[in-house]
């Protein structure tokens, strides 16, 4: 049975390119990556975000019409910007709100 289960494995596990391959590499230490194609350095900091509008985006919904063979709609989607404004402002307080009770809550 040792014999059979000896000649199995070696059948199964033939060196090929790919296990010569890891095989080589295994050991290796340091940045392996120095050679992949598109590796680059990116600055991680302040200066790479965009702070325009630092609590949200600044985009507001348009007019959406609709059109449906013979009758055609506008929704005014553009008059509800100011109030979502105003809610998410709220909504950002409340968050603060519950991130303060969290963090800070005495047991």
């Amino acid at each position: 049975m040792a014999k059979e289960l000896h000649a199995q494995w070696c059948r199964d596990n033939q060196v090929t390119d790919e296990s010569a391959l890891y095989n080589a590499s295994k050991g290796a230490e340091g940045d392996q990556t120095g050679d992949l194609p598109g590796n680059e350095t990116i600055p991680f900091g302040p200066s790479s975000y965009d702070d325009s509008d630092a609590i949200g985006g600044a985009a507001c919904v348009t007019d959406l019409t609709i059109e449906h063979e013979w009758l055609s709609a506008t929704l005014p989607l553009s008059m509800i910007c100011g109030p979502l404004l105003w809610f998410k402002n709220a909504l950002l307080f409340i968050g603060g709100i519950a991130w303060l009770l969290i963090v800070f809550r005495r047991r």
